[in-house]
């Protein structure tokens, strides 16, 4: 786990048995660390509040859209070819019966 010296973190992180790298805060290594991750933060709270008003048991679903959209636009620019990948899926897609 990447973040910065705060501690909230700590116990956690300990049960899980999670390593974590931690970076002193208004440093610019911390700074090029750890940016990119609140950028991600940035771009999925701002997701979230577009969609406001789904179910809470949605909400897996909402994250995988999210990170779905995340990684497809680092591999294909074309809108429609990504729009078309996700509907195939989605139309393809068997859920769990929990």
């Amino acid at each position: 786990m990447i973040g910065d010296m705060d501690n909230s973190l700590t116990y956690a992180a300990s049960l899980l048995n999670i390593k974590r790298k931690q970076y002193k805060s208004n440093t610019k290594e911390a700074y090029k660390i750890l940016e990119p991750i609140d950028q991600l933060c940035n771009r999925f709270k701002f997701f979230i509040n577009k969609h406001r008003g789904f179910l809470k048991e949605e909400l897996q679903d909402y994250i995988n859209l999210f990170i779905f959209i995340e990684n497809e636009k680092y591999k294909c620019t074309d809108l429609y070819l990504v729009t078309k990948k996700l509907l195939s899926l989605l139309f393809t897609y068997k859920k769990a019966n929990p």
